[in-house]
């Protein structure tokens, strides 16, 4: 999220080729993307070559709230559309179509709600615990 916010504002983004930053970043053209340290401090003496006006134009055509949630509604209408051959929607004849209860998956982290319960648990949205070793570290001891 801090790198968006920075190159929404015309800010060029030095990062590490890893995680998100690939999916945010476009390389020598709103930032640089590195492997390294040293690379990044070579970074920083370039960072004239990015035009300011194209950083924050890429926010505007990838992040803003209205293009993520157009990005949103495809992958829905995706994930609906190959549902339906998997009887994930059930249809009663007189009423709406409602979902089928949910199959517990892996949660990522970011989906987990802020109340912390003892011993490294956490709830997800759905009252479902989830077990990390962030969330352990997360957790005051009384």
């Amino acid at each position: 999220m801090v790198m968006i916010e920075a190159m929404a504002v015309g800010c060029p983004v030095i990062a590490f080729r890893r995680g998100a930053a690939p999916e945010i970043v476009v390389h020598q053209k709103s930032g640089f993307l590195v492997e390294g340290v040293h690379e990044m401090v070579q970074s920083i003496g370039r960072i004239d070559e990015i035009d300011r006006a194209t950083v924050s134009t890429h926010v505007e055509h990838h992040f803003t709230a209205h293009v993520m949630t157009e990005k949103y509604i495809r992958v829905y209408k995706k994930v609906i559309a190959s549902s339906r051959g998997k009887n994930a929607l059930r249809y009663h004849s007189s009423q709406e179509p409602h979902i089928a209860p949910l199959v517990p998956v892996k949660t990522h982290e970011s989906l987990l709600m802020p109340d912390k319960l003892s011993h490294g648990a956490k709830k997800t949205m759905n009252g479902n615990h989830v077990w990390s070793k962030r969330a352990s570290m997360a957790v005051k001891k009384p």
